[in-house]
Protein backbone atom coordinates (compact mmCIF):
# COMPACT_ATOMS: atom_id res chain seq x y z
CA UNK A 1 0.00 0.00 0.00
CA UNK A 2 1.07 3.70 -0.32
CA UNK A 3 -0.24 7.21 -0.38
CA UNK A 4 -0.89 7.39 -3.94
CA UNK A 5 -3.77 4.20 -4.24
CA UNK A 6 -7.22 4.26 -3.49
CA UNK A 7 -7.59 2.49 -0.26
CA UNK A 8 -10.32 1.58 1.61
CA UNK A 9 -10.53 3.97 4.86
CA UNK A 10 -12.09 7.43 4.74
CA UNK A 11 -12.14 9.53 1.44
CA UNK A 12 -10.16 6.06 -0.03
CA UNK A 13 -7.06 6.78 2.25
CA UNK A 14 -5.35 4.52 4.68
CA UNK A 15 -7.33 6.28 8.13
CA UNK A 16 -9.98 3.78 8.86
CA UNK A 17 -12.63 4.97 11.62
CA UNK A 18 -11.93 3.27 14.17
CA UNK A 19 -8.52 4.51 14.33
CA UNK A 20 -9.59 8.24 13.81
CA UNK A 21 -12.37 7.62 17.06
CA UNK A 22 -9.41 6.06 19.09
CA UNK A 23 -7.17 8.95 18.64
CA UNK A 24 -10.04 11.45 19.05
CA UNK A 25 -11.72 9.74 21.89
CA UNK A 26 -7.71 10.17 23.64
CA UNK A 27 -7.28 13.72 22.67
CA UNK A 28 -10.74 14.45 24.20
CA UNK A 29 -10.36 12.04 26.86
CA UNK A 30 -14.00 11.09 26.71
CA UNK A 31 -15.72 7.33 26.85
CA UNK A 32 -18.17 8.52 24.59
CA UNK A 33 -18.04 6.84 21.26
CA UNK A 34 -19.44 7.45 17.42
CA UNK A 35 -23.06 7.00 16.61
CA UNK A 36 -24.02 5.03 13.77
CA UNK A 37 -25.19 8.37 12.02
CA UNK A 38 -21.73 9.54 11.70
CA UNK A 39 -20.10 10.36 8.73
CA UNK A 40 -17.23 12.67 6.48
CA UNK A 41 -17.92 14.53 3.57
CA UNK A 42 -14.96 15.89 1.36
CA UNK A 43 -14.41 19.35 1.88
CA UNK A 44 -11.12 19.08 0.07
CA UNK A 45 -12.22 18.22 -3.31
CA UNK A 46 -10.76 21.32 -6.18
CA UNK A 47 -9.03 23.00 -3.12
CA UNK A 48 -5.30 21.22 -3.15
CA UNK A 49 -4.08 17.80 -4.49
CA UNK A 50 -1.56 16.90 -1.60
CA UNK A 51 -3.99 15.55 1.26
CA UNK A 52 -7.75 14.22 1.67
CA UNK A 53 -9.56 16.69 3.86
CA UNK A 54 -12.83 15.46 5.86
CA UNK A 55 -15.83 17.05 7.85
CA UNK A 56 -16.48 14.69 10.37
CA UNK A 57 -20.09 14.65 12.35
CA UNK A 58 -19.18 12.48 15.06
CA UNK A 59 -22.68 11.68 16.60
CA UNK A 60 -21.37 10.85 19.93
CA UNK A 61 -22.87 8.50 22.27
CA UNK A 62 -22.69 8.11 25.32
CA UNK A 63 -21.13 11.34 26.42
CA UNK A 64 -21.33 12.74 29.96
CA UNK A 65 -23.34 15.98 30.59
CA UNK A 66 -20.86 17.82 31.57
CA UNK A 67 -18.43 17.45 28.77
CA UNK A 68 -18.57 19.84 25.43
CA UNK A 69 -17.40 17.38 22.72
CA UNK A 70 -16.87 18.75 19.13
CA UNK A 71 -20.12 17.90 17.22
CA UNK A 72 -17.94 18.47 13.94
CA UNK A 73 -14.07 18.14 13.18
CA UNK A 74 -11.73 18.48 10.62
CA UNK A 75 -9.40 15.50 9.51
CA UNK A 76 -6.77 16.08 7.21
CA UNK A 77 -4.96 12.98 5.52
CA UNK A 78 -1.93 13.43 3.44
CA UNK A 79 -2.62 11.50 0.18
CA UNK A 80 -1.40 11.91 -3.70
CA UNK A 81 -4.37 10.22 -4.70
CA UNK A 82 -5.68 14.06 -5.63
CA UNK A 83 -2.51 14.75 -7.72
CA UNK A 84 -2.45 11.29 -9.64
CA UNK A 85 -6.51 11.75 -10.40
CA UNK A 86 -5.60 15.00 -12.23
CA UNK A 87 -3.47 12.87 -14.74
CA UNK A 88 -1.21 16.05 -15.26
CA UNK A 89 2.03 13.84 -15.03
CA UNK A 90 2.99 10.22 -15.12
CA UNK A 91 5.27 9.40 -12.94
CA UNK A 92 7.69 5.92 -12.50
CA UNK A 93 7.43 4.69 -8.88
CA UNK A 94 10.60 6.18 -8.41
CA UNK A 95 8.84 9.76 -8.56
CA UNK A 96 5.69 8.34 -7.03
CA UNK A 97 7.63 7.24 -4.09
CA UNK A 98 9.81 10.86 -3.82
CA UNK A 99 6.68 12.61 -3.52
CA UNK A 100 5.39 10.28 -0.65
CA UNK A 101 8.58 10.83 1.46
CA UNK A 102 7.50 14.58 0.99
CA UNK A 103 4.26 14.63 1.98
CA UNK A 104 5.50 12.78 5.03
CA UNK A 105 7.90 15.29 6.05
CA UNK A 106 5.33 17.82 5.24
CA UNK A 107 2.85 16.44 7.27
CA UNK A 108 4.73 16.20 10.62
CA UNK A 109 6.35 19.79 9.87
CA UNK A 110 2.37 20.90 9.75
CA UNK A 111 1.94 18.98 13.60
CA UNK A 112 5.40 20.59 15.10
CA UNK A 113 3.96 24.01 13.89
CA UNK A 114 0.37 23.89 15.60
CA UNK A 115 2.08 22.68 18.85
CA UNK A 116 5.00 25.20 19.05
CA UNK A 117 2.09 27.81 18.33
CA UNK A 118 -0.53 26.61 20.63
CA UNK A 119 1.01 28.70 23.57
CA UNK A 120 0.00 32.18 21.95
CA UNK A 121 -3.63 33.51 22.33
CA UNK A 122 -5.61 35.02 19.44
CA UNK A 123 -3.55 33.64 16.47
CA UNK A 124 -5.62 33.01 13.37
CA UNK A 125 -5.42 29.04 12.98
CA UNK A 126 -7.66 26.62 14.02
CA UNK A 127 -7.11 24.38 17.41
CA UNK A 128 -5.61 20.68 16.33
CA UNK A 129 -7.27 17.83 18.60
CA UNK A 130 -4.52 15.59 17.65
CA UNK A 131 -1.78 14.85 14.88
CA UNK A 132 -0.42 11.29 14.35
CA UNK A 133 2.70 11.72 13.24
CA UNK A 134 4.70 9.74 10.36
CA UNK A 135 7.26 7.59 12.04
CA UNK A 136 9.15 4.40 10.55
CA UNK A 137 7.04 2.02 11.76
CA UNK A 138 4.51 3.86 10.64
CA UNK A 139 4.09 5.27 6.88
CA UNK A 140 0.05 5.47 6.06
CA UNK A 141 -1.73 6.45 8.95
CA UNK A 142 -0.71 9.89 9.38
CA UNK A 143 -3.46 12.00 10.13
CA UNK A 144 -4.70 15.32 11.81
CA UNK A 145 -7.77 16.41 13.89
CA UNK A 146 -8.77 19.87 13.67
CA UNK A 147 -11.24 22.39 14.94
CA UNK A 148 -14.23 22.80 12.68
CA UNK A 149 -14.51 26.17 12.27
CA UNK A 150 -18.11 27.45 11.35
CA UNK A 151 -18.73 30.19 8.70
CA UNK A 152 -14.98 29.76 7.17
CA UNK A 153 -14.45 29.21 3.56
CA UNK A 154 -11.50 28.49 1.22
CA UNK A 155 -10.11 31.68 -0.75
CA UNK A 156 -10.35 30.28 -3.88
CA UNK A 157 -7.74 31.16 -6.93
CA UNK A 158 -10.68 31.45 -9.73
CA UNK A 159 -12.50 34.29 -7.49
CA UNK A 160 -10.93 37.94 -7.49
CA UNK A 161 -10.21 38.48 -3.80
CA UNK A 162 -10.78 42.14 -2.42
CA UNK A 163 -7.58 43.81 -1.17
CA UNK A 164 -9.38 44.15 2.21
CA UNK A 165 -9.58 40.47 2.87
CA UNK A 166 -5.76 39.99 1.84
CA UNK A 167 -5.06 43.44 4.26
CA UNK A 168 -6.93 40.92 7.35
CA UNK A 169 -4.16 38.03 6.50
CA UNK A 170 -1.20 40.36 6.16
CA UNK A 171 -2.21 41.45 10.03
CA UNK A 172 -2.67 38.08 10.85
CA UNK A 173 1.08 37.22 9.33
CA UNK A 174 2.57 40.00 11.40
CA UNK A 175 1.02 38.94 14.68
CA UNK A 176 1.92 35.08 13.61
CA UNK A 177 5.61 36.56 12.88
CA UNK A 178 5.94 38.39 16.39
CA UNK A 179 5.21 35.15 17.92
CA UNK A 180 7.54 33.37 16.34
CA UNK A 181 10.34 35.30 17.70
CA UNK A 182 9.34 35.09 20.70
CA UNK A 183 9.72 31.15 21.14
CA UNK A 184 13.18 29.22 20.42
CA UNK A 185 12.20 25.87 17.69
CA UNK A 186 13.12 23.14 19.01
CA UNK A 187 11.60 20.63 17.23
CA UNK A 188 13.44 18.75 14.88
CA UNK A 189 11.04 18.49 12.12
CA UNK A 190 11.85 22.26 11.78
CA UNK A 191 15.40 21.18 10.61
CA UNK A 192 14.15 20.00 6.98
CA UNK A 193 14.31 22.50 3.84
CA UNK A 194 10.30 23.54 2.96
CA UNK A 195 8.83 26.34 2.24
CA UNK A 196 5.18 27.95 2.76
CA UNK A 197 2.79 29.14 4.69
CA UNK A 198 1.86 29.96 8.67
CA UNK A 199 -2.00 31.01 8.67
CA UNK A 200 -5.43 29.70 9.32
CA UNK A 201 -6.34 30.74 5.92
CA UNK A 202 -3.29 28.46 4.61
CA UNK A 203 -1.52 25.53 5.44
CA UNK A 204 0.71 24.53 8.51
CA UNK A 205 1.94 21.98 6.86
CA UNK A 206 4.99 23.96 5.02
CA UNK A 207 6.34 25.86 8.01
CA UNK A 208 9.52 27.88 6.94
CA UNK A 209 12.12 30.06 8.50
CA UNK A 210 12.31 33.27 7.42
CA UNK A 211 10.06 36.46 7.21
CA UNK A 212 6.22 36.12 6.27
CA UNK A 213 6.21 38.41 3.50
CA UNK A 214 7.10 35.18 1.29
CA UNK A 215 3.65 33.66 2.74
CA UNK A 216 2.41 37.16 1.59
CA UNK A 217 3.70 37.37 -1.59
CA UNK A 218 1.28 33.83 -2.10
CA UNK A 219 -1.55 34.82 -0.85
CA UNK A 220 -1.56 38.18 -2.83
CA UNK A 221 -1.06 36.42 -5.99
CA UNK A 222 -3.67 33.64 -5.84
CA UNK A 223 -5.99 36.16 -4.09
CA UNK A 224 -5.70 39.13 -5.64
CA UNK A 225 -6.62 40.43 -9.56
CA UNK A 226 -3.33 42.03 -11.38
CA UNK A 227 -4.20 45.38 -10.80
CA UNK A 228 -5.44 45.57 -7.47
CA UNK A 229 -2.01 43.21 -6.64
CA UNK A 230 0.35 45.63 -7.97
CA UNK A 231 -1.55 48.81 -5.97
CA UNK A 232 -1.84 47.55 -3.09
CA UNK A 233 1.62 45.36 -2.48
CA UNK A 234 3.46 48.43 -0.67
CA UNK A 235 0.72 49.17 1.66
CA UNK A 236 0.18 45.07 2.30
CA UNK A 237 3.76 44.52 3.62
CA UNK A 238 3.64 47.56 5.53
CA UNK A 239 -0.16 46.50 7.38
CA UNK A 240 2.11 43.27 8.38
CA UNK A 241 5.18 44.83 9.42
CA UNK A 242 3.16 47.25 12.10
CA UNK A 243 1.31 44.10 12.97
CA UNK A 244 4.19 42.33 13.68
CA UNK A 245 5.80 45.37 16.15
CA UNK A 246 2.54 46.04 17.65
CA UNK A 247 2.61 41.98 18.72
CA UNK A 248 6.62 42.36 19.95
CA UNK A 249 5.64 43.73 23.30
CA UNK A 250 8.39 46.79 22.92
CA UNK A 251 10.96 44.26 21.74
CA UNK A 252 13.01 46.17 19.09
CA UNK A 253 12.00 44.33 15.55
CA UNK A 254 14.34 42.38 13.68
CA UNK A 255 15.02 44.44 10.65
CA UNK A 256 13.15 47.59 9.26
CA UNK A 257 9.97 48.17 7.20
CA UNK A 258 12.50 49.39 3.93
CA UNK A 259 14.53 46.21 4.57
CA UNK A 260 11.16 44.00 4.42
CA UNK A 261 10.28 45.91 1.07
CA UNK A 262 12.86 45.30 -0.27
CA UNK A 263 12.63 41.28 1.13
CA UNK A 264 9.63 41.41 -1.03
CA UNK A 265 10.71 42.64 -3.93
CA UNK A 266 13.43 40.28 -4.58
CA UNK A 267 11.61 37.08 -3.25
CA UNK A 268 8.64 38.26 -5.85
CA UNK A 269 10.28 36.61 -8.85
CA UNK A 270 10.73 33.14 -7.18
CA UNK A 271 7.60 33.42 -5.95
CA UNK A 272 5.62 34.58 -8.60
CA UNK A 273 7.43 31.73 -10.76
CA UNK A 274 5.92 29.12 -8.78
CA UNK A 275 2.56 30.70 -8.61
CA UNK A 276 2.08 30.62 -12.18
CA UNK A 277 3.66 27.19 -12.52
CA UNK A 278 0.92 25.61 -9.99
CA UNK A 279 -1.49 27.93 -11.29
CA UNK A 280 -1.98 26.38 -14.93
CA UNK A 281 -2.03 22.89 -13.28
CA UNK A 282 -4.88 24.06 -11.43
CA UNK A 283 -6.67 25.63 -14.50
CA UNK A 284 -5.86 22.06 -16.70
CA UNK A 285 -7.74 20.38 -13.70
CA UNK A 286 -10.77 22.82 -13.93
CA UNK A 287 -10.69 22.48 -18.00
CA UNK A 288 -11.46 18.81 -16.90
CA UNK A 289 -14.07 18.80 -14.57
CA UNK A 290 -17.14 17.21 -16.21
CA UNK A 291 -19.05 19.23 -13.03
CA UNK A 292 -18.55 22.93 -14.40
CA UNK A 293 -20.67 24.26 -17.26
CA UNK A 294 -18.76 25.62 -20.09
CA UNK A 295 -19.73 29.13 -19.15
CA UNK A 296 -18.49 28.97 -15.83
CA UNK A 297 -14.78 27.00 -16.90
CA UNK A 298 -14.53 30.51 -19.09
CA UNK A 299 -15.47 32.96 -16.25
CA UNK A 300 -13.22 30.82 -13.85
CA UNK A 301 -10.68 31.11 -16.69
CA UNK A 302 -10.98 34.75 -16.73
CA UNK A 303 -10.03 35.53 -13.71
CA UNK A 304 -7.23 33.40 -13.29
CA UNK A 305 -5.62 33.74 -16.69
CA UNK A 306 -5.54 37.36 -15.37
CA UNK A 307 -3.62 36.34 -12.22
CA UNK A 308 -0.92 34.09 -13.77
CA UNK A 309 -0.25 36.67 -17.29
CA UNK A 310 -0.07 39.16 -14.39
CA UNK A 311 2.52 37.35 -12.49
CA UNK A 312 4.53 36.84 -15.52
CA UNK A 313 4.57 40.36 -16.73
CA UNK A 314 5.70 41.25 -13.38
CA UNK A 315 8.46 38.96 -12.95
CA UNK A 316 10.59 40.52 -15.80
CA UNK A 317 10.06 44.32 -13.97
CA UNK A 318 11.43 42.42 -10.53
CA UNK A 319 13.98 40.55 -12.13
CA UNK A 320 15.53 43.92 -13.59
CA UNK A 321 15.34 46.80 -10.71
CA UNK A 322 16.49 43.24 -8.49
CA UNK A 323 19.94 43.63 -10.37
CA UNK A 324 20.52 46.80 -8.77
CA UNK A 325 19.27 46.16 -5.47
CA UNK A 326 20.96 42.45 -4.65
CA UNK A 327 24.56 44.15 -5.02
CA UNK A 328 24.04 45.48 -1.47
CA UNK A 329 23.57 42.36 0.02
CA UNK A 330 25.69 39.60 1.60
CA UNK A 331 24.57 36.28 1.65
CA UNK A 332 25.24 33.48 3.80
CA UNK A 333 26.39 29.88 2.78
CA UNK A 334 23.94 28.66 5.51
Amino acid sequence: MSLHEALGGILETQVIWEDLEKQLRTALQTNATFGPAKNVIDIGEGNGFASRCGLVSCDWKGAEESEKLPCSVVIKIPSALPFKQMNVIQGDSAMWAGMETKLRELHNIEIASYKYFEVFDGLKMPKMYYGKEFTNENQLEGQISLEYVKNSRVMNFYEAHTVEQVKQIARALGKIQACSLKKDVTAPEFDVNMHADFSKTVSLECTHFGVGVQDLLRISLFALPAKERRESAAMLVEEMYNSMVENLDGAEPPYSLEKLQSIYDILFPHSASYFAGGGIVIMIKQMNNAKLTMDMKELRKAVQMDKVLGALEDILQYHSQNKELVKDLKFRDH
